[in-house]
């Protein structure tokens, strides 16, 4: 049969658990400890990433920018059609115009380069694919000021006030340090702040 369990050894029990409960609390604080010593300065900071980590980064943030930056040098061209058929025509026109621009940024950033960059150097590529979109932003700000838009015209204004999310958005796929994103994501919610 069953073994009847008392009360005394319930409590023998009890008393283990809430040692061991005590320290699992231990390990876990000494484990985060640990973490924020040896890790987080690292995830923080590239300050100290060691050589190999950095190259790394650094090829990986240039592989993506001109991955980006040759998508977008077709996307933007495209988007012209989209414009012309939803928005009067000062508006498209003035939009076309900085498309063909942006588009032929977009493609030189895209193309491969003889230079040896350096992991500012990269920084300063994917600052430069992040601008091109808030130029559209500001300028569809200024643009669309005053003009009553309905139907698909508003529907692709919606799209231009959305652009500071969706570049926020796509810094997600750039393997950046916390400051580093931290630096990204503040300018360009400074500049939609000004939109």
């Amino acid at each position: 049969m069953g073994r009847v369990v008392g009360r005394r050894d319930m409590q023998g029990t009890s008393e283990k658990t809430g040692k061991r409960g005590t320290r699992g609390l231990g390990q876990i604080k000494a484990a985060v400890m640990h973490y924020a010593h040896t890790q987080l300065p690292d995830v923080l900071f590239a300050k100290g990433h060691s050589t190999y980590l950095a190259r790394h980064r650094m090829e990986a943030i240039l592989l993506r920018t001109r991955m980006v930056a040759g998508a977008f040098s077709i996307l933007t061209v495209l988007w012209i059609a989209l414009d012309a058929i939803t928005l009067p025509w000062p508006a498209w026109g003035w939009l076309a115009g900085i498309r063909l621009v942006a588009s032929a940024l977009f493609a030189l950033v895209a193309l491969p380069s003889r230079r040896e960059w350096t992991l500012n150097g990269t920084l300063v590529l994917l600052a430069l694919i992040l601008a091109i979109p808030l130029s559209f932003f500001l300028a569809s700000q200024f643009l669309f000021q005053g003009i009553e838009l309905q139907g698909l015209a508003l529907i692709n204004a919606r799209l231009y006030d959305a652009l500071p999310f969706i570049v926020l958005a796509g810094l997600s796929v750039y393997p950046l340090v916390v400051s580093e994103g931290l630096l990204f994501a503040l300018a360009v919610l400074g500049l939609a702040a000004l939109g």
